[in-house]
């Protein structure tokens, strides 16, 4: 290698070290006071160019939205769209008033169906204890009935086999006295 190409590819290394030895040099002059004030200067000034940044970003964005609320276009976008939100709020209105009426409607018809429920089935019950009673007093009516008929008829038999046995014993001892 020649003197020349040692020299380029050394140039770097040798801007690294005198760099390096520079800054070396300056912060052994600098004071830690001298750090603190640098420091807090850098800083003021990019809060203070930030916030000149943002007002003046500010302004040009308001600038911005108010041309864009004066174009034509946004204009009739904005009012279609608030006409829109108005029909549906009338459609909803309606939708609402119509539900409701349906309901009072509906509730009506159910209390008159449940009263009319109830009264069917009182009308049912009244109709089986009035049944009830009837069949209990019928059937009462026909045991006492029928226990008269059979008395009656018991007796009925009895008496003529009585009488007939009586008239048998009369005439078996007639017959045997004989």
């Amino acid at each position: 290698m020649s003197i020349n190409q040692d020299i380029k590819t050394l140039t770097p290394i040798y801007a690294v070290i005198g760099a390096s030895d520079h800054a070396a040099k300056r912060a052994a002059a600098v004071s830690p006071e001298g750090i603190r004030e640098a420091v807090r200067d850098v800083v003021t000034g990019a809060v203070s160019t930030a916030r000149k940044t943002v007002r003046r970003y500010e302004k040009r964005g308001q600038m911005v939205v108010a041309d864009f609320r004066r174009a034509p276009s946004f204009t009739r976008v904005l009012k279609g769209a608030e006409s829109a939100v108005d029909r549906v709020e009338d459609s909803l209105e309606d939708l609402i008033d119509e539900a409701q009426g349906e309901l009072k409607g509906v509730r009506k018809s159910a209390g008159s169906t449940a009263s009319k429920a109830k009264a069917t089935v009182r009308k049912a019950s009244t109709k089986r204890t009035t049944a009830a009673k009837s069949t209990a007093a019928k059937s009462t009516a026909a045991k006492s009935t029928a226990a008269k008929s059979t008395a009656t008829r018991s007796t009925a038999k009895r008496a003529p086999v009585t009488k007939a046995t009586a008239g048998k014993s009369a005439s078996g001892k007639a017959s045997t006295s004989h």
